[in-house]
């Protein structure tokens, strides 16, 4: 994750770009074309963009407590620099130098993570640059069309310092509004799903390595661990879903692949793949997805609590309803503990061929099939640590079978 050379850095520079914006907006051109009060209005409406990004920078996200217990069948997550068990989805950021329940990513603008205590702040921050922004856009591009429809007047009666500021303060204006409208459009995506930035990105890597005796060895081990017996049969809710993804036939005669390898029968005498037949990666369920409504809810609380400045996230950040849906896997997330110690054999060229879907051997080709979770990178390139995971404190150890588990005994083993 790239950092400035100064973390207040990342304040300064938004501080500037918003009230640059809004107070070079009211001194040279609004203020001779808006009324007293509505300038007033104006100016009252940056103060409360202000507001917003101070809770944001100031409010903390949330640690754990010292004396959490792993709760039954759940991840038994040591923090080597914290001294703590961590909860489901804590993690801990390189950058704060502490555990962050729910941790979404750390935000280098308000030099703060963003976690379940300060989800709502910095949603509403979004939300107020929004607001000012695009109100600022709409009125910026009223005064810039007014001078289009005055371009035939002699120069003479155009103001050109007003002319200068109007086209300046509409580029970065509109820089800054469409840069917030997606990362405030990806933050809806995501709390609308149930997920943080890191449950996204680990979603991201099951399905990225789906395909992978690498990952079913450790779900496997993990269901044997917690359940006493071996993972049942999987079945998928949409059968075809596997198999017709596209056209292989076509595929696979642009690749040049041997049609005869496509019912070879010259490995029916291996042991059979870890890998279920039947079973997608849309077949897993994210355990924290309980509806779109209660989803906004579980993250920034109920409407008529968020709207207020001080409103805050329910609940204590790391106890979390579960859905009700049909989980085949029933583990913990992720199924596979986010480490795995099985090193799978390289594919030969004839193993290859032997698949027959072009799709499925361009996913065996892929580097990231057999990479380490702090490896992992997604299609955008991002890594954990991208989000300010600090990986290298995530001590990952065995399933807690026994919900009764002496903190004070596992800490005194730990000395």
């Amino acid at each position: 994750m790239w950092q400035f050379s100064s973390p207040w850095v990342g304040i300064v520079i938004p501080s500037l770009l918003i009230s640059g914006i809004g107070l070079g907006s009211l001194f040279f051109i609004f203020r001779h074309h808006m009324s007293p009060e509505s300038q007033l209005g104006y100016l009252g409406l940056m103060i409360l963009v202000g507001i917003s990004y101070l809770f944001a920078i100031l409010t903390p996200p949330g640690s754990p407590p010292k004396n959490y217990k792993p709760q039954k069948n759940q991840w038994k997550v040591w923090c080597n620099k914290c001294n703590l068990y961590k909860p489901p989805r804590t993690h801990h950021c390189k950058q704060c130098k502490t555990c962050v329940l729910a941790m979404d990513h750390h935000c280098p603008w308000t030099n703060n993570c963003v976690g379940h205590g300060n989800l709502p702040h910095f949603m509403r921050f979004l939300i107020m640059v929004l607001v000012g922004t695009g109100y600022t856009l709409y009125e910026l591009s009223l005064r810039a069309y007014e001078f289009y429809e005055d371009r035939d007047l002699p120069a003479y009666l155009i103001d050109r310092s007003e002319l200068a500021a109007v086209i300046v303060l509409l580029l970065v204006d509109g820089f800054v509004f469409f840069a917030i409208v997606v990362l405030f459009l990806r933050c809806i995506i995501n709390i609308s799903s149930g997920k943080t930035q890191i449950e996204v990105w680990e979603m991201e890597r099951i399905e990225g390595q789906f395909h992978t005796e690498r990952l079913w060895y450790q779900i496997r081990k993990n269901y044997k661990t917690i359940h006493g017996s071996e993972l049942p049969k999987l079945t998928s809710w949409n059968v075809g879903a596997r198999y017709y993804q596209g056209d292989p036939l076509e595929d696979i005669q642009e690749e040049n692949i041997p049609m005869e390898n496509l019912n070879s029968d010259e490995n029916d005498d291996q042991p059979p793949s870890l890998i279920p037949d039947n079973f997608t990666p849309d077949d897993i369920i994210f355990p924290y997805d309980l509806g779109f409504f209660s989803n906004f809810v579980t993250a920034l609380g109920y409407p008529w609590n968020f709207i207020l400045f001080w409103g805050k996230a329910p609940g204590n950040g790391y106890e979390f309803k579960t859905n009700d849906d049909d989980d085949q896997l029933n583990l913990p997330w992720p199924p596979d503990g986010g480490q795995v110690d099985f090193v799978p054999s390289e594919y030969t060229d004839e193993d290859l061929r032997a698949l027959g879907d072009v799709s499925l051997i361009k996913k065996h080709l892929d580097p990231r099939s057999n990479m380490k979770r702090s490896e992992w990178v997604n299609d955008m390139g991002e890594t954990l640590q991208d989000y300010g995971v600090d990986v290298d404190e995530e001590e990952q150890e065995e399933l807690v079978v026994n919900s009764e588990v002496s903190s004070t005994d596992e800490s005194n083993d730990r000395q």
